[in-house]
């Protein structure tokens, strides 16, 4: 809070459902030390043993999991609130309250169920795609015992997963806990976000679309927002890609969502924001279809000056890949070019190729394998041959690159039998 940091407080508003006010990163710490002097002096280290009574040994000498739950969400929120510098991971009070969860010493029930969904947003919001795997998966055991009671708290769990690339075979239960909270009140915009996760963890959500369906029928065109419709259109463009189209639900929830853009571009025209966010949706439909009407023709073009305005972060990676391209190869390339608005890497237009540099933000960080990528690869890979007649899209895995050493020849050689063979490793 921005007169001072008070926990009971914070418990207080976590208790009631309601928001609680930002507190600084100074009082947050101030705080802590005064509520636990002896904690602090070790610098939030402490000989956490199993059986201490949930960290609360000698009368709290320092946070239990769930006092260590409210203070990381509050810290969480003053990240968000002041854009505090990142790299709280390495704070060592973050790091003396993921420890206090006491997530990875296999104790049951010491942090509440109901705070499970936050923690694991505080966690991820803090450096959770770097560290604390073994947290992260304690935490995901935890979904299959949990009563989710709203959108908020699964939209929670699914965002978290989605920031730290973390992947779990637990996307039943959450794509029916959604569904059964869908049924009696829901948001579309959160339903849709919550799809686009489940989605990101290659599962198809088909319960979830099916309350979604219902959902749209009985409340016509009044829930349906632009965005909401931009990021279910993406989540079910996704799905289809990993389902190969046979899904049922996909199907009729496609055609609702085509109705409702079709009202919405005839009473005024589409923002480019928004027609940028329903790029990949109308983008697979159409080309399903075999046309290329006005609208898909005003996203396409919405999407690549959204492409040329926001700035490109090129890796080291896929700057080597480059210049092996061009510097010893010869080629005429193009980096982070658009092809009908789908972006790639890099294009080769005499070949037409276009390589996608697969270092590790395109795969799951606790999946030990290289082969597993995100489903916006799949679809990429799927829908650049459609929009592009005659060009097909082939990865770069930085794992076979990385085997390669210095050796220019090899990494030649390499991407030789992509451009020639397609082979995707």
């Amino acid at each position: 809070m921005l007169c001072g940091f008070d926990l009971e407080k914070i418990v207080v508003a976590r208790e009631q459902r309601v928001p609680c006010c930002h507190a600084s990163w100074d009082d947050i710490e101030d705080s802590c030390q005064r509520t636990w002097p002896v904690w602090s002096s070790q610098r939030y280290q402490s000989p956490i043993t199993i059986g201490n009574g949930g960290g609360s040994l000698k009368g709290g000498m320092w946070p239990t999991p769930d006092q260590a739950s409210d203070v990381l969400w509050s810290i969480v929120q003053t990240e968000q609130a002041y854009r505090h510098p990142p790299f709280l991971y390495t704070r060592p009070l973050v790091k003396g309250m993921v420890e206090s969860l006491q997530l990875n010493m296999h104790i049951t029930d010491s942090l509440q169920l109901s705070l499970v969904p936050r923690t694991m947003l505080s966690i991820a919001c803090a450096g959770g795609h770097l560290v604390w795997e073994e947290e992260m998966d304690a935490l995901c055991a935890m979904m299959p015992r949990i009563e989710f009671q709203s959108l908020r708290m699964i939209e929670d769990y699914t965002r978290a997963l989605k920031m730290s690339r973390h992947k779990t075979g637990r996307m039943d239960v959450l794509d029916k806990a959604s569904h059964d909270v869908m049924k009696m009140t829901g948001s579309l915009d959160l339903a849709a976000l919550i799809a686009q996760g489940i989605v990101y963890q290659r599962h198809v959500p088909r319960y979830l679309f099916q309350s979604i369906t219902h959902h749209l029928k009985s409340n016509g065109d009044n829930d349906a927002s632009l965005k909401a419709l931009g990021t279910l259109g993406t989540a079910m463009a996704h799905a289809d890609c990993l389902n190969r189209g046979e899904s049922r639900e996909i199907s009729i929830l496609t055609d609702m969502l085509m109705d409702r853009i079709d009202n919405a571009s005839k009473t005024s025209a589409i923002p480019p924001y928004h027609l940028h966010r329903l790029h990949p949706f109308l983008v697979w439909v159409y080309s399903a279809q075999g046309t290329q009407p006005k609208l898909l023709q005003e996203s396409i073009a919405a999407r690549e000056d959204m492409c040329i305005r926001r700035p490109h972060t090129i890796s080291t990676f896929q700057r080597e890949v480059y210049d092996v391209l061009t510097s010893y190869m010869g080629l005429s390339c193009v980096m982070e070019q658009t092809l009908s608005g789908i972006s790639v890497d890099i294009a080769i237009p005499a070949k037409c190729v276009a390589l996608e540099i697969n270092g590790p933000s395109h795969f799951y960080r606790n999946v030990d394998s290289s082969t597993v990528m995100l489903p916006n690869n799949d679809f990429k890979e799927m829908i650049v041959p459609v929009v592009q007649p005659g060009w097909r899209l082939v990865h770069v895995q930085q794992n076979v690159w990385d085997t390669l050493l210095h050796d220019r020849k090899d990494k030649a050689e390499y991407l030789q039998s992509l451009v020639h063979h397609g082979a995707t490793s």
